[in-house]
């Protein structure tokens, strides 16, 4: 194996780690990482095996960071997403679409016929493992949706090709139902949504769905249509009981007025509601693409200004109150053991998702 390739293949397992990360935290995998999953993420290189080309990674060491690391969390659910895509075609809802693309892209010079790439993960109890041979690959590889935003400048009528400049020249081929749009937006700036080949992205991209003029605030690029897990499954979201439940409790909750206990306790500011919804939309749905059926939590004031929800089941308890815009103290309770700190995002979601799964945080 070239250097250039073994490079290659753990860009894209650090990549993919990170791009988990991401979606885990409630943020849509697109553009540049985001800074804390990019933190959260990092893998470096322990060991190589003697006498073969076996590569031992762990998750870079995080100060004062509790619980299982996000990097092995984040690559055990990609080895147990890629496991089940082999055994039954359909890529996981909780994986990026950005996932597939990126193992797509770097795996390509790697996987010929013969060889495969195999990944491991050791992870508490857990020993998972999965292999990518030139089988599975050809199906990880399909053409994704993306939005190309730039000058169309070039059209070539007798290939149907024209061109967006964004700055990087990306052509795009088009049938005749969308000959009169490309000739009504030539030299101006458009934003395009099409295909483009993952493994070959110098190919021109293919079915155009749509075409229009950019808007002022959209930035010349390529970038994949991802979604964030709320927003690319808001309708299950709205849907269910729970969200129901939560979204009539936080509107009960907006009405309250200052000195709402006779107290003196503040009125709850609108910002820390709001915030409060659309983190119950991030919650539910990393439930939902894991099929699991959520349950609502109770929802009450606190006498500091803030929001907290509240699970409750046999020696398990969970609370997660709300101290402002993606502040958040939890405490949490099993049995004889129990935690109680201000915590990160990706802490609080893993306790959630420990509630409601029993898988370890």
């Amino acid at each position: 194996m070239l250097l250039a390739d073994l490079d290659g293949l753990c860009g894209a397992i650090q990549e993919a780690v990170i791009r988990i990360i991401e979606r885990d935290m409630g943020y849509p995998a697109t553009g540049e990482p985001h800074a804390e999953a990019g933190r959260l993420g990092r893998l470096i290189l322990s060991q190589v095996e003697p006498g073969s080309t076996v590569l031992v990674c762990d998750g870079l060491k995080l100060e004062g960071f509790r619980g299982r690391h996000p990097a092995i969390v984040a690559a055990t659910e990609l080895v147990r997403g890629i496991d089940q895509f082999a055994a039954n075609g359909d890529w996981p809802k909780y994986l990026p679409g950005s996932v597939r693309r990126t193992l797509s892209q770097r795996f390509a010079a790697v996987i010929t016929d013969g060889t495969m790439v195999r990944l491991k993960v050791r992870d508490q109890a857990m020993d998972l493992r999965c292999e990518i041979g030139r089988g599975l690959f050809s199906r990880l590889s399909v053409p994704e949706p993306h939005v190309i935003t730039g000058n169309l400048n070039e059209i070539d009528r007798s290939k149907k090709h024209f061109s967006v400049d964004t700055p990087a020249r990306v052509q795009i081929e088009y049938g005749e139902a969308w000959e009169e749009k490309v000739d009504q937006h030539r030299w101006q700036r458009v934003t395009v949504k099409a295909e483009i080949d993952p493994v070959q992205p110098r190919k021109p991209a293919k079915n155009v769905r749509e075409i229009r003029a950019a808007g002022l605030h959209e930035p010349n690029g390529v970038a994949s249509e991802e979604k964030s897990v709320a927003e690319s499954n808001l309708a299950a979201i709205e849907a269910s009981s729970a969200f129901g439940s939560v979204s009539a409790r936080l509107t009960e909750i907006r009405s309250l007025e200052a000195d709402w206990d006779s107290y003196g306790a503040p009125r709850i500011g609108p910002e820390i509601l709001d915030f409060a919804v659309e983190f119950a939309k991030t919650f539910l749905g990393m439930l939902i693409v894991r099929g699991v059926e959520p349950r609502a939590p109770f929802v009450v004031p606190t006498r500091t200004g803030g929001v907290q929800f509240e699970w409750d089941e046999g020696n398990r308890s969970l609370e997660v109150e709300i101290l402002g815009p993606d502040r958040y103290l939890c405490f949490w309770m099993a049995g004889a053991e129990q935690g109680e700190s201000e915590s990160p995002r990706w802490e609080i979601l893993r306790r959630i998702l420990w509630f409601e799964t029993g898988e370890p945080a």
